[in-house]
């Protein structure tokens, strides 16, 4: 559960989200994604409320301004971190 969170990332900045087992981390990925929706309140990205957007342009949004890499460190499983697809 997430409650009364505020975060602001400016351009070209490199945010990390790290903290115990529980304690919304997923949850914040899902929601800035807008792979998840919330059940209050407003989740805005490059000042783009994402409750007003639909899949496609949801798709649209993350290619353009978000990267996410996960904990597990591999991408693709077949290259290595100086390959390229």
């Amino acid at each position: 559960m997430l409650a009364d969170l505020s975060l602001v990332v400016r351009r070209g900045e490199l945010t990390v989200v790290q903290g115990p087992s529980g304690s919304g981390k997923t949850t914040l990925l899902r929601l800035m994604t807008g792979l998840e929706r919330p059940d209050s309140g407003v989740v805005r990205v490059c000042g783009t409320d994402l409750a007003g957007l639909d899949r496609a342009a949801l798709a649209r949004l993350r290619k353009a301004h978000l990267t996410v890499a996960g904990q597990s460190g591999s991408l693709l499983e077949t290259l290595d971190v100086r390959e390229k697809p």
